[in-house]
């Protein structure tokens, strides 16, 4: 499982907030894998703080949340201009429901 390591849970939640790449691409992969496999709750990644680095916190997202991550994630690809991976994010984006 891949991991990330931030200073504080305050530094996550700021890189999260402004669509930082590197979660983007872990989020866009496992909910993508959560499409595809009919899963209810996709885990994304570990996070582990410096200050804390015996202890992992699972970072997951429930069905519920998909659409709003890969919305997100469509930002962060766009200004990458990956323009493919746009397509294929708006098309998962599609499958969702409200």
């Amino acid at each position: 499982m891949s991991k990330i390591v931030v200073e504080s849970l305050e530094s996550f939640k700021e890189r999260a907030e402004s669509a930082d790449f590197e979660i983007c691409k872990y989020i866009y992969a496992a909910v993508r894998k959560g499409i595809d496999k009919n899963y209810r709750t996709v885990k994304v990644f570990d996070l582990v703080l410096k200050g804390d680095p015996m202890h992992e916190y699972s970072f997951t997202l429930s069905k519920e949340q998909w659409k709003k991550a890969l919305t997100t994630c469509l930002e962060a690809y766009s200004t990458q201009e990956l323009y493919e991976e746009c397509i294929i994010i708006q098309k998962l984006i599609a499958t969702l429901k409200d």
